[in-house]
């Protein structure tokens, strides 16, 4: 491999000016192709940073309870397969909770009172 490129220094032929033209092709589809992933990547992780943001902002907001409280709806506790129902003497127990409608989609963040 050193010995052909020893031999490639010291010939005094040139490359043709197709094999220059290809290089060149193949060098800028490179760096188009490069340009593109970084430019993807920066969108995406900007797209991320605004979602995360948005997320902690409005889980901030359960945590304070200053966000808009659910009064209506079923609140259930499981343990494993069996499910834990809440109880105070003969009555249920009355749950005020806030939600985060920022959370992943199928994942509910609740915060009780």
């Amino acid at each position: 491999m050193i010995n052909r490129i020893k031999e490639k220094l010291h010939n005094n032929k040139g490359e043709s000016i197709a094999e220059v033209l290809v290089s060149l092709l193949i060098s800028s589809l490179a760096l188009v192709m490069l340009a593109s992933m970084i430019n993807s990547s920066s969108r995406i992780i900007q797209s991320s940073k605004v979602n995360m943001e948005n997320y902690y902002s409005a889980n901030n907001v359960l945590e304070a309870r200053t966000g808009t409280e659910t009064v209506s709806g079923t609140l259930s506790i499981k343990n494993g397969s069996k499910a834990v129902h809440l109880r105070y003497g003969e009555g249920t127990v009355s749950v005020n909770y806030y939600k985060n409608d920022k959370a992943p989609s199928g994942k509910q963040v609740v915060s009780f009172k």
